[in-house]
């Protein structure tokens, strides 16, 4: 009898360290997506950054004409990181300033905001899964008692990561 006691002890302490490895294995790689969003939207600052060096360089090149543009390019850039779709701010910023697209360094920011776009779109998409699957592993039986016990909350599914 003492044996089977045992044993049932053993085997419980293996259960919950399966449990607790399950848990974290599934919500270590939420952790890594949140940091990805998070660079991906440290690169929209970046093209701020990039689009208020447009700005100056359009001054430098052209006349005081095109300072109203360069104007535009450097209010754009201000809002451009908080921006949910850069991508469209930009496009209209060209459709109300068309001698922009003649630019090569405005080219690659739109390029360059279409692929930030992309990445944060697929990482969110990603994450989102990996956080649906953490949090049916949290609702099971009786991973969600040690779940509570843990502190470990269950994960929220982002809409949108702007």
């Amino acid at each position: 009898m003492e044996y089977f006691v045992v044993i049932l002890i053993i085997s419980f302490i293996l259960y919950l360290i399966y449990l607790y490895n399950k848990l974290h294995q599934h919500r270590e790689p939420i952790k890594n997506s949140d940091a990805t969003l998070d660079a991906s939207l440290a690169r929209k600052s970046d093209l701020a950054d990039d689009l208020k060096k447009l700005a100056d360089d359009v001054v430098k090149h052209q006349s005081s004409t095109h300072e109203m543009a360069a104007k535009a390019v450097i209010s754009v850039a201000e809002m451009i990181s908080t921006a949910p779709s850069p991508s469209l701010v930009l496009a209209q910023l060209s459709a109300n300033y068309p001698d922009l697209s003649h630019f090569a360094a405005f080219e690659k920011a739109q390029d360059f905001a279409f692929q930030i776009e992309e990445r944060i779109d697929q990482s969110l998409q990603e994450r989102n899964i990996m956080a649906e699957r953490y949090n049916v592993i949290c609702l099971q039986f009786p991973a969600n008692l040690f779940a509570i016990l843990l502190g470990l909350n269950r994960c929220r599914i982002e809409v949108n990561h702007s």
